[in-house]
């Protein structure tokens, strides 16, 4: 059962070829490698495109979000393994 977080994440991303590949984040002072991404999909809230990532890091399933016109991330939620 995944669990809301709604937090601003740092995020290190490699830009190219018209994607987007988050690599590690920092959550809480906690620097998280991504071992993979499972799944991207985006949506439109009135003029702002998110950019939607699951990702593999730790054993635990995250959500990050990147925010185009803000330019900024979010941990919108976590599913932690065996949870």
């Amino acid at each position: 059962m995944p669990f809301v977080i709604g937090e601003s994440v740092t995020v290190g991303a490699v830009f190219g070829d018209g994607r987007v590949n988050p690599k590690w984040f920092v959550w809480r002072g906690e620097k998280y490698p991504v071992d993979g991404i499972t799944y991207t999909w985006r949506n439109q809230d009135g003029r702002e495109t998110i950019h939607h990532f699951a990702v593999l890091a730790c054993g635990n399933l995250y959500e990050l979000c990147y925010q185009e016109r803000r330019m900024s991330w979010f941990l919108a939620s976590v599913e932690v393994e065996g949870g």
